[in-house]
Parts: structure tokens; sequence; C-alpha cells
């Protein structure tokens, strides 16, 4: 039997695909409890394929913006070495703002989905 997302409100699923991006193909990775809601989107770095790292851009408290000033970093992700995200992701549209990178691990995956979430609250 297959579970609702609504059936499991405590559950975090990780969906993995790959998506067009800043001008390329790239791993894509998204942790969500609520698929309309997601906790945290990861996209494959550059160097993916070799290293096997993703990065997700660092948000703000409140909302959906993201971190460009370091000064204004939510006190959940100071566990997290920020790096510029341009230094991981070029291409066309990338933010020049701050980001986390990891290698592609569910269970870190799941943790900065937390973190985020925790941030939010």
């Amino acid at each position: 039997m297959e579970t609702e997302e609504q059936d499991e409100p405590d559950t975090v699923f990780v969906d993995y695909s790959f998506e067009e991006k800043y001008g390329r193909r790239r791993r894509y990775i998204t942790v969500y409890k609520k698929k309309s809601k997601p906790l945290a989107r990861f996209i494959g770095t550059d160097k993916y394929s070799v290293s096997g790292r993703v990065a997700w851009t660092f948000r703000h408290n409140e909302g959906s913006s993201l971190v460009r000033d370091l000064n204004n970093l939510p006190d959940e992700y100071s566990e997290y070495k920020p790096v510029r995200f341009r230094k991981l992701v070029n291409g066309s549209g990338a933010p020049f703002c701050w980001a986390v990178a990891m290698r592609e691990n569910p269970e870190k995956l799941i943790e900065v989905g937390l973190a985020r979430e925790a941030a939010k609250l």
C-alpha cells in the first residue's frame, strides 16, 4: 500500500531528477514533507559528474529570499560552511548569493531540509 503525504506529516520525502538549469542539464533534488511546500531544493554543481556534489542556496527565515549577506545568515544555518553559489554553479541566471555544498547523501539532504524548516518557524 502506498502512503499519501497527508497520511504521514512527519515523513520526509526526497525526489531525484535531472532538469535544465543555468544552461545545462543538472541533478535536481527536492526534500519535502508536502510536495507543494519543499523544504529544500538542491542542484548539481558544475563538477557534479566528478564530485557528486550538490548545492543549496541559503534562504532567509521569513520567506524564500536568498541570503546575499552573511551578516543576515539565520542562526539555524551556522553549522554549514557558506560558499558563493557562483563558485559552484555558473551559467545564465545563476544567482549571486551564498550556498552550502555537499556530496549527494540522503541523510545530509534531509538534515538541511529540516534545518530550513526550523528556520521558518
